[in-house]
């Protein structure tokens, strides 16, 4: 048992690994090749302490029978919690009133110090449905993914995905046509002209996009 709380040299992971049957790294031990090599014949079971285990050379350890487990989705909700501690403390401005507080320099209320913006009222924008997202809503995961897929039409999605494409296949179309015919007989000319084709192309497909999903979601 390692008393310790600094993070092991691969000296003393190597060490370790020698005597020990079961190691419990932790995700800043890194658990390459040369330090598996250190391992005693009685070492059976790598139990990280964490999700992660991109630290740990899992083809040789499996080569020399050594098990590989981890924890997932252990750390989903105090993960969601410490996202929704930093949606609380980046608008009401509380790490700069707390180090104000500790350097000594506070004289006392007045009406703008620190003046920071409410959160009622404000729409949380979440990018991809994971599991901590979910937590960080507050729903239930299993009710949420029940409401998601029962939200699905498949008819209507797949329609909107053939607008989509056939909108976007025109702007890039004429976009290139366009650049095509002003560009020069030139070798500068029609990598300029092909430049200038991707950067507009995107940009209108872009544009076109976000009207698109716009109407769409609007269409009941």
């Amino acid at each position: 048992l390692y008393a310790g709380d600094h993070q092991m040299t691969p000296e003393e992971l190597g060490a370790a690994m020698a005597e020990a049957d079961v190691l419990v790294p932790t995700i800043t031990d890194r658990i390459d090749a040369g330090v598996l090599a250190k391992a005693g014949p009685q070492l059976r079971l790598i139990a990280n302490y964490g999700a992660g285990f991109d630290h740990i050379d899992v083809a040789t350890a499996l080569q020399r029978g050594i098990l590989v487990t981890n924890t997932p989705g252990v750390l989903a909700e105090d993960t969601a919690d410490m996202a929704m501690a930093l949606i609380l403390a980046v608008p009401r401005r509380l790490p700069e009133g707390a180090a104000l507080l500790r350097s000594g320099n506070w004289q006392g209320w007045s009406p703008t110090a620190l003046m920071g913006h409410r959160i009622a009222g404000k729409s949380l924008g979440i990018l991809g449905a994971s599991v901590v997202a979910v937590l960080l809503i507050g729903v239930d995961s299993g009710n949420f993914w029940s409401i998601m897929q029962s939200s699905v039409d498949v008819t209507r999605d797949v329609g909107n995905g053939v607008v989509k494409s056939f909108v976007f296949g025109v702007i890039c179309t004429f976009v290139a046509v366009y650049q095509g015919y002003e560009a020069k007989a030139t070798p500068e000319g029609v990598a300029h002209a092909t430049t200038r084709t991707v950067v507009i192309a995107s940009l209108g497909v872009l544009a076109m996009d976000f009207v698109l999903t716009a109407l769409m979601f609007s269409t009941p």
